[in-house]
């Protein structure tokens, strides 16, 4: 594997929160997709272009990772899978799980704000009385 593989387990108290893990995955480079498996369902041996980071939301997976050997993810657990990396997983057990998957991009867009034109109206409220 050319890149790093990481493994990182949940640590928080609560759930997961999708729409947190989905912003965090953005801001740190990845296009985002919200995924659900069925139970006890299997994806075949794979391997990809670019880095994929699976962040579980509920339920949980089992990853077979070429050279690293198998990794169970449950809520909150995310795996960051170095492109090119041949992997396979399954859901365990017998409760769908759904989970983000990010695919890296090559580098964040910056959002920039819109400027205003000259002799446009001012805000309600920026006049001095």
């Amino acid at each position: 594997m050319a890149g790093i593989y990481r493994f990182e387990k949940w640590k928080e108290y609560h759930a997961p929160n999708p729409a947190m893990l989905h912003l965090m995955m953005e801001r740190a480079g990845f296009k985002v997709q919200q995924w659900c498996e069925n139970a006890y369902m299997l994806r075949g041996n794979t391997k990809h272009p670019e880095d994929r980071l699976h962040w579980v939301v509920s339920g949980s997976l089992e990853l077979t990772i070429d050279k690293v050997g198998v990794v169970l993810l449950t809520a909150g657990d995310q795996v960051l899978l170095p492109a090119e990396t041949y992997y396979s997983f399954r859901v365990a057990g017998d409760c769908p799980a759904i989970y983000m998957l990010g695919l890296k991009i090559e580098k964040a867009v910056p959002i920039k704000k819109a400027k205003r034109k000259s002799g446009s109206k001012k805000d309600i409220g920026s006049e001095r009385s």
